[in-house]
This record gives structure tokens, sequence and C-alpha cells, in this order.
């Protein structure tokens, strides 16, 4: 597929019914029944009016309600939680005034609140998600003001954003965006965003504002981007704008958005029912306008956007068998690129010996989409880097099997390395394992220590294995004693190769781990088993971890790579899903010993983001199997095996662990027998993997949905919670956040406190129903229509026995071919990672 030129789509604006007063300088408020409330403003005699009026979107019709206790004009509103309006401060008989006064729209009448601390005129209000209100700028070095109406009382805020004809909007994820205005302190406009709160002033800010930035309107969208229209490039001089723009605050930039009909500044503007967006009055070059607008967000309609391979080689086409690709240059993609940094990376294919086989990119990241090398052959990496003058190489072969064709190491050495110390052995045996014992062959062996952490120094040894017919495995023998000296490594690295006449990919590499019983690092810290910088909260044993998000090699982020430069638009879309940490899934599909394969993530991991926690999950025991089912014994055996490897793999890496998706919420599927043995492989993979001193582990638990509480709970009981951390929900399920919550401290009263994970990858917009659910089940599943990215991973939830919220699921990874061109089943499908993205909604709902 070669892709097409495509833009990204803009929204679209149509004219509604004018109100009955022209205005500008007003303010304005949604209602809980979908209406718009107006009120306030200069009117078209170029006066402050006290008169208000209602926008009823499903009539197209204005209708007046009770005018303001006081004509007011440049004030600021907010709504708040139980269906009334505050309007704070503006000016009153031509000064700014303190005064604030509240719309009950259950009665349309006004009635007066306590007054400011100080008189503003020009600010912005905003309000919080505990119900208070913030009231921003408006008047010079003067704390900004929280309004809490269970008390009708008015505080001083920490943070003072001294700015006039500003906007605030609050965002789902938390803090409020203070966007444009004029600087009371430097007098000038500032075309910036801010995102502010009123206990410490400023976080990030987005520079590029794309329109006048004064006294424009401004409302946030349901997938929490914010819109700003019209406006006025100077305060002195004001004139309106039909300039729109939108400020994604993930990203913290500004795009250009399709503009207004009408030119504008000093307008409203408010939210309706279905998305769109009420702009209402302002002024023009011709005075107070009545005039009014809609703005339609766009529809993404990317049915078949290009993928890595589309955009690998110039002008498009497919990746072969020997292409090598590298992406775009270091310097525009890592945010804390520093000047004087530099990156060379050189691919080398390799067999018994390793070759270039493309010349040195220096400054270029690692290229991504590499196709298969030569059977036969595996891939080397040699990355050389300079910082500040200092250069480090390392070489890697994480592309390439590590478990050769008929052989694999039997790394871990369970009966050997928790007795061994210096003293203990003079030999360490590592035993290599063939899988088919019939024939003769031998194997050459390298091994050396990589961290030269023994003294003396294990010097490199070489050998050859000889198998002979029915022989199972053989031995290299490494010396751990020289000359009376103890050696204890840190680490030794085996290499295999030179397989004759058997089939072995050379060279395979295998690091093994030299445990030291005594040593710390593998002693379990029950407080702090993550080992975290500062203790976590009690019971949480995740709070204030910093999660590991695998951006440059995750699929969301190869993606947005690939199309950084002929589709930046959607490259910034698709990297919304791929700055936020993810889950990496091992199942079936990583072989039948995963050890490598979790190793090897967990090793880039600790590298790429040091200090940050990994998140794997595992979709081993399921695997499709439902109809009365059960394991045989063969597959317990290889199950158990699967689960070892795993806990191999992860060793003494600190990680979290979401175990067996789907195990329990598919158990109607099972016969008895198969219950009793789902509930055995469960009891026994807990039983390996909680001897890992690092591993912080949750059990899935299914769905709020789809399985009882007090059958969740048994089934988690007779699996072994008690054991670990607690539970998973929500894994593959799309259910509303504060649902999934309620379900989980239900389970968590049940298995006598357990604390629990949820997934909002999926559900910023909740489930999708079908229509017939007695036939269907409660969700459409594979791949269901608008949904969107829910609540952000961290594991600050606010709600005691909810550990983190987490993207468990794989944002924008097809669930199956059940929509039109869905790719199948775990493949990345960009159109829905768009999706996701166009309607994503932070907020805990």
């Amino acid at each position: 597929m070669v892709p097409c030129a495509h833009a990204d789509p803009l929204g679209s604006w149509s004219a509604v019914a004018p109100m009955t007063t022209a205005r500008y300088g007003a303010v304005a408020a949604a209602l809980s029944d979908g209406s718009v409330l107006v009120a306030g403003g200069i009117d078209g005699s170029g006066s402050a009016t006290a008169s208000a009026e209602i926008y009823d979107p499903s009539t197209n019709t204005w209708t007046a309600t009770a005018p303001m206790g006081s004509a007011r004009a440049f004030a600021a509103a907010a709504p708040l939680s139980d269906d009334r309006v505050l309007v704070a401060g503006g000016d009153v008989d031509g000064s700014p005034t303190a005064s604030a006064e509240i719309y009950d729209a259950s009665t349309g009448t006004w009635s007066a609140a306590a007054s400011m601390d100080a008189a503003r005129s020009g600010a912005t209000a905003a309000p919080l998600s505990d119900g208070t209100v913030w009231v921003i700028g408006g008047t010079q070095s003067v704390p900004s003001e929280i309004y809490d109406p269970s008390t009708d009382s008015w505080s001083d805020s920490e943070s003072t954003p001294n700015v006039v004809g500003a906007v605030a909007v609050p965002l789902a994820s938390g803090g409020v965006v203070v966007a444009g205005g004029y600087d009371l302190d430097s007098s000038a406009l500032y075309p910036w965003a801010g995102l502010e709160s009123p206990s410490d002033g400023g976080g990030w800010y987005g520079e590029g504002m794309t329109a006048p930035p004064y006294e424009a309107s401004a409302v946030s969208l349901a997938n929490g981007q914010v819109l700003m229209a019209g406006g006025s490039a100077s305060e002195s001089a004001p004139s309106g704008s039909t300039g729109a723009q939108i400020f994604d605050s993930t990203l913290a930039t500004w795009t250009p958005e399709a503009p207004m009909s009408t030119a504008r500044y000093g307008a409203v503007a408010a939210p309706l029912p279905d998305g769109d967006v009420l702009v209402a009055g302002g002024e023009s070059a011709s005075g107070a306008l009545a005039s009014a607008e809609e703005y339609s967000p766009p529809t993404i309609t990317v049915t078949s956007p290009p993928t890595i391979e589309d955009l690998a080689e110039p002008g498009g086409g497919s990746v072969h068998e020997g292409d090598w690709i590298s992406s775009t240059s270091w310097a525009s993609l890592d945010p804390e690129y520093m000047p004087g940094e530099t990156e060379t990376t050189q691919w080398q294919r390799c067999t018994s010996t390793c070759q270039d086989v493309s010349s040195s990119n220096a400054g270029f990241m690692p290229g991504y989409g590499i196709a298969a090398a030569d059977i036969g052959a595996s891939i080397r990496v040699v990355d050389t880097a300079t910082y500040d003058g200092v250069t480090v190489s390392s070489a890697s072969n994480e592309v390439g099997p590590v478990v050769v064709a008929g052989f694999h190491l039997d790394s871990m050495l369970q009966s050997m390395l928790p007795q061994l110390s210096a003293g203990d052995l003079s030999y360490l045996m590592i035993p290599v394992d063939r899988d088919d014992p019939a024939g003769v062959g031998e194997v050459s062996y390298r091994v050396w220590d990589p961290t030269s952490a023994g003294y003396p120094a294990l010097a490199p040894q070489t050998g050859t294995l000889v198998f002979l017919p029915g022989e199972p495995n053989a031995m290299i023998d490494v010396p751990l004693n020289v000359g009376g000296a103890p050696i204890l490594p840190g680490a030794i690295e085996i290499e295999l190769y030179d397989g004759s006449p058997l089939s072995v990919t050379a060279p395979s590499e295998e690091e093994v781990q030299i445990r030291d019983p005594d040593s710390p690092v593998y002693v379990r810290d029950p407080a702090n088993p993550l080992e975290l910088p500062s203790t976590p909260p009690a019971g949480n044993p995740l709070g204030g971890a910093k999660f590991f998000a695998d951006y440059f090699k995750s699929l969301p982020g190869r993606t947005a790579l690939a199309w950084a430069s002929a589709y930046p638009q959607l490259a910034n879309k698709v990297a919304v899903i791929a700055r936020e940490p993810n889950t990496e899934r091992f199942g079936a599909w990583n072989g039948l010993d995963p050890a490598s394969s979790v190793s090897s993530y967990l090793n880039r991991a600790a590298t790429d983001e040091p200090g940050t926690v990994p998140m794997i999950s595992t979709y081993r025991l399921v695997d499709g199997h439902c109809g009365h089912y059960s394991d045989p014994p063969l597959e317990q055996i290889l199950y158990h095996d699967w689960i070892t490897g795993l806990a191999e793999g992860i060793g003494e890496h600190p990680a979290v662990l979401f175990l067996e998706m789907d195990s329990l919420i598919t158990t109607g599927c099972l016969s008895s027998q198969g219950v009793t043995v789902r509930m055995h492989e469960l009891r026994d993979a807990i039983n390996v993997l909680s001897n890992d001193p690092h591993l912080v582990i949750y059990l899935d638990a299914g769905a709020a949905d789809a399985l009882p509480a007090r059958v969740a709970a048994r089934l988690l009981r007779r699996a072994g919670v008690a054991k670990i951390q607690g539970f998973f929900l929500n894994s593959t399920h799309f259910d509303w956040t504060l649902h999934e919550i309620h379900y989980g401290e239900e389970i968590s009263r049940l298995t006598g406190g357990k604390h629990f994970v949820i997934n909002t990858a999926e559900n910023g917009q909740g489930p999708l129903r079908p229509r017939n659910r007695v036939k269907n089940g409660n969700e459409v599943l594979c791949d269901p229509a608008g949904r969107g990215l829910g609540p952000l991973p961290t594991a600050e939830t606010g709600y005691r026995n909810a550990d983190a919220f987490a993207w468990i699921a794989n944002p924008g990874v097809s669930g199956g071919q059940c929509r039109p061109d869905a790719p199948p089943s775990g493949v990345f499908w960009p159109a829905l990672a768009l999706e996701l993205v166009q309607h994503e909604n932070f907020r805990v709902r």
C-alpha cells in the first residue's frame, strides 16, 4: 500500500440563531440540561447590561431569563456543581468590583454571593475538581482567589498570574490551562498557554499561538483539547479576528483550526451536549454583535493510513528482506537532547564473525522496522555515544534469536546459584540443552565476564561441546578459582557458534547473572519491593513510581517516528499514546521459554530510562481455549516451564506484572475439571514468580460487567491472591473507571483488603453496548467504534485501594478483523489509534 497525500481534517463552523441582545465582554456557562446561559457585557449602546438569556440547542432559540443584580461587563464566571453559575467581579458603573452573584438554573433567579477580597475586571475563572472556583488575574500583584460554594467564602490562592483578557480552561487530566491575555507585569500580550494550579503555580508552557491572544473565547473539547476562537492582537486598540486554533494539552502545541465566519473579540464560548461549541456575541469593527455560530470538531476518517512499511523507503513501498532503515535525527526526536550530544549507530550482520552492513550514521537513532536478516545470521547493533566529550561504546544482540536452533541455555541454574558464593565452588557448570537428542554434533562456545567485577578477572574461556546420540545436554565448566584466589563475577556471557553438523544460528548469546544470596539486592523489602527512591505510602508499593514508556521501540512510537516528516500532525496524535507508559505483553508468541525476551525488555528499560519501573503482562494461559476445555497434563507442564522461564527473565529486575489476562473471566467456558486445573496453574505461577524479589504481581479479576464480585473474589482466593499484592480489572473491557473502582472495592472487601489496578487504556468513552445484550454480551469487545483513551497511567489515583490506573491494554492494537480494514488481532492499527486519541477523555468517570 502506497499512501496518498493527507492533511489533518479541520472542524467546521455554522451559523445559529442570534442572541436577543448584542453584547461583548459577557459571561457564559453550560447548564446541566444542555442549554447555555449568557449574561451581562457591553450592549449595542456601549453601556454595561444586566440582561441575561439562555440558548437551547435543541430548538436553536434564545429566551430571556432574569437579569443580574448588577449591570457588569468583563466579569469572570464558572458553573458550580449544583447547576448554579458564579459570576464575579467585572466593571460595574465604570469601575472594577469585588462583588459576586449566583444564578440558579432551577429557579431562574439571581442571588448575591460573598464579595472577593480584591476588585477585579478582566479576570477569568475555572471550576476545579473539588467543586470550588478559581478566579485568576484581573488585578496586579494581588493573589488569585478561590470561591468555596459550600461556605460562600473566598480564600487567596498561592498562584498569581497577573493577566487580564486571558482564558482559563480546566483539563480532565488535572490543572487549568491559562492562555493568552495581557500581562500586567510586562505590559505585553502573551502568545502562550500555561498549565497552572491554584496551589503551586505554573507547569509546562506551550508556544506558538496562531491567532490573536487577547479577549478570545475558549472551551475544552470532548477529546481533551482546547478550542480558542477570535480575540485581538492589541489591547490598546482591539479589533476582532476570525482566527481559531486548537491547543493540544498533551503535546503543549497550537495548531490552526478552520476560521469563524465573523471576526469577533470579547465573545463567549460554551460546550454543547453533542460535543460542539457555541461562540456568541463579541465586538467587531461595527460594534457589539448579537450573532452566534457553532463549531463542530473534525471526525477522523483515516481508514487506511500509511504504515511503517509504507514510509520506510523514499516514495513509499515495502520493506524487503535485507533492507536496512534509519529514522530521522536524534536531535529532533529526543526531548532531552542537549547540544554537543551525538550518537553513531552501526548495524552489523553476524555469522561466526560480524561485518558492517550499513554505513555509520552519525547523529541518527537506530533504524526501526528492520526486516528479517538472512537465515543463519543474527543482527548486532554497535552504538557509540558522546556526551560532553566522553565517548561510550556498547554492542547489542537484541535483534535475532537467543534460543538457537536445537539448543538452549539453562541460564537460571536454580539448583546452583542460590547457594553460590565465592568460596563454595571451584567451577560453575553451565548446562547447554538441546531439544532434539538425536544425532551427533559439535558446538563451539566462548565464555567471558562482561563486568570485570571479579578479582582476579575471569579470563575468556573457549571450547567445544560434543553431543553424542541420546545426550540431551553438555556442560560448560567455568573456573571460579584461579591460583587459589576466588572469583565471583557479576555476570557471565556465553556465546554459541559454529554448530556442525547441527544447525545453529550464530552467534547466540546468553547472560548468566551470578547471585550472592547474602547481597541485599536479592532481599525483598515488603515496604518498598520496587526499590523506589522514597518508600511508597503504606499499602501501595507503586506509589511514587515513574513507569517506563518505551517510546522509540513501541508500535505507536515507531509509527510516530515513521510519520514525523510526511504526516507531522498525525504523528503528533499517535505520539499521545507513545509517550505514556505502556505494558509489554508476553505469551505463546515468545516461544516455549520467554526468559530471553523478557530479560531483553527489562534490560533495555533499565538502560533507556534508568529509575523507571517497567510494566509487563502475560496472555499465555487462556490462548483462546473455551468450551468445556481442560488443559491436558503436557500443556500444564509446558505452562510451568514457560512461567519458570518468565521468572528467570525477570530475575532481580524491579517490575509490575499483570498476570494472565482473561484467566478468571473465561472460567465459565471450562469444565469443572478445567477450572480446577486453571486454579492449580495460577497458584503454581504465583508460587514461582513470588521468588523474584522486586516483582509486584496483580492477577486478572475480569470486569464489573462480566463477572459478579463474589465469584471473582472466590476464584481469586482459590488462585492464591493472598500471596501477591492484588488483582487488576477491565484489561480486555471498556467499562467506566468509576464503575470498576466500585467493583474493585467490593472484591477487596471479600479478599481481605487486597489492592487493585484498573486498565484505563480505552475507556474514555465507556463501553459500546450491543443492541442485543442477551445474545451478544454486555460490551462490544472487538475494536468497538467511537472509543477513546481513558485516564492517564498513574499511581496517584486518589482511591485508597486502587494502586494505579494503567494502560494494560495496548491502545491501537487490533482485537481482530471485526471492522472494515481491521488487521488481525495483535497488529497495531494506526486508524484505531487515531480514533482513540480523537475521543480521549482523561477524566475519572
